[in-house]
């Protein structure tokens, strides 16, 4: 499958609109600017369902898709709540307890983006934890 872009010239400062969205192009010519209340993912937070091999990588797969399809919310929310609540009993961990209860605020309060910040870190707190974990038992056979 290859990507497929449309190409919009604009000079310095020119304005254009993507999907309500008033983006300007940046004076420098190179960058864009954005509202501040627009949310915004790059490249490097998106997400393939393939990709979501962890309970933390889920639950910021089944967030990713409900931001980016609204119409997908009602669909997506049980499978969401089953993960929540299937990492919430597995762990004990006070960080990991108090960040799920973070994203359930936002997701609660309809601030999916902020939702998909907190499960970001909870992502990255979840992979050190299983670096650490696969270091230890690494060390466990080699002795």
């Amino acid at each position: 499958m290859t990507d497929e872009f449309k190409t919009v010239p604009l000079r310095p400062g020119q304005k254009l609109v993507v999907n309500g969205v008033v983006v300007r192009m940046g004076p420098d010519g190179q960058s864009l600017e954005l509202d501040l209340k627009t949310p915004v993912l790059t490249e490097d937070e998106l997400m393939n369902e393939d990709e979501a091999t962890t309970p933390a990588k889920r639950i910021y797969f089944l967030l990713l898709v409900m931001y980016l399809d609204a119409s997908s919310f009602d669909a997506t929310y049980l499978p969401f709540m089953d993960r929540m609540i299937e990492l919430l009993q597995a762990t004990t961990i006070k960080e990991v307890r108090e960040n799920l209860r973070i994203i359930m605020q936002c997701v609660d309060s309809g601030r999916l983006h902020e939702a998909l910040q907190a499960c970001r870190a909870l992502v990255l707190f979840e992979k050190e934890v299983l670096s650490l974990a696969e270091s230890s038992s690494g060390a466990a056979r080699a002795g």
